[in-house]
């Protein structure tokens, strides 16, 4: 006698194809999520990594390697190597940071020898996350760090303000201050630092000192 062997019906069939769907979709958005956490880890990392180094450089020399001309021009440089940032085709070494496809130069900061230079004399200029990765670039328009240095006079006693800066797919890293949204105010100079309608967010450490100008 013949045993009759029962396959899937369409019903079926249309079932387990839904909880593959629904498992993938999981599977797919938590890979996402994991991808943005540890780029954004890798962010706060060398970001804090700046900020040590800023101190290291102010305990042997008195000042940030980066120094404002005056009240009115804030220093304003990219945080890595000249030509360490990728150009506006992200395929090269280029020379920009913040929104470095912009042609305004109100959006983004630029790479400065005098920086690699002045670094170079505390140790080696670190490499960032995004030199290893050009992936981790945010909606492949902004890229960090950066550090924005001002002072409020040009004589007498009065603080320099330095704001090591980065851009984050989450909220601001423990110890940051952010996200940024009055960019006129807290960096003077980068007005157009994001993109209109962009989902990054603008953190960064904040770092002062005294000086007196002789």
């Amino acid at each position: 006698m013949k045993t009759l062997q029962r396959g899937f019906t369409i019903v079926e069939l249309l079932i387990v194809i839904v909880v593959l769907g629904v498992l993938l979709g999981i599977v797919t958005v938590a890979w996402a999520q994991y991808i943005s956490t540890s780029q954004d880890s890798a962010r706060e990392t060398e970001t804090i990594a700046w900020s040590n180094t800023f101190d290291l450089y102010k305990s042997r020399f008195f000042v940030y390697p980066v120094m404002p001309t005056d009240k009115d021009h804030p220093g304003i440089a990219c945080l890595g190597g000249v030509d360490s940032f990728p150009t506006a085709t992200n395929l090269t070494g280029g020379n920009k940071c913040g929104q470095y496809k912009s042609s305004d130069a109100a959006a983004y900061a630029s790479t400065s020898a005098a920086f690699d230079t002045a670094i170079k004399r505390v140790g080696n200029i670190q490499h960032n996350s995004s030199e290893q990765s050009r992936q981790n670039i945010i909606d492949d328009t902004v890229v960090g760090p950066l550090v924005h240095v001002s002072r409020p006079a040009d004589t007498g006693t009065f603080l320099v303000t330095a704001r090591l800066v980065n851009f984050f797919k989450g909220d601001c890293p423990t110890g940051f201050l952010g996200p940024v949204t009055n960019f006129s105010s807290t960096l003077p100079g980068l007005d157009n630092l994001l993109p209109s309608g962009s989902s990054a967010k603008v953190c960064y450490i904040e770092k002062t000192f005294s000086f007196t100008v002789s």
